[in-house]
């Protein structure tokens, strides 16, 4: 793909059960602090050009992802309100993104 694996917009979306490998940008892109209650769930992103989650929404909660091997693995700016069961090597969510 040639940008983001998924990109997010939406208020109150569940993505859950995804693939987003090698993309040239973001795994998962949850793209501004209009976006709220968005719920990721068992994903897995991996060797992306970019990061494998950026998130710049406001209240996520991810549940038992996985993101590794991305430029930066784990990359927030926004606010996530539960992180739990997460598998990540790099970034975590106190690391802003390096590429939007």
């Amino acid at each position: 793909n040639g940008g983001d694996g998924i990109g997010v917009t939406a208020t109150n979306t569940l993505i859950s059960g995804n693939k987003c490998n090698s993309n040239r940008a973001d795994g998962i892109d949850v793209y501004d602090d209009s976006t709220t209650g968005v719920v990721l769930q068992d994903n897995v992103c991996k060797k992306n050009r970019g990061e494998g989650i950026d998130n710049d929404s406001t209240g996520l909660v991810m549940l038992d992802n996985t993101f590794l091997g991305n430029r930066i693995d784990v990359a927030n700016s926004g606010t996530v309100t539960t992180f739990s069961g997460n598998t990540y090597e790099t970034g975590g969510t106190g690391t802003a993104p390096e590429i939007d």
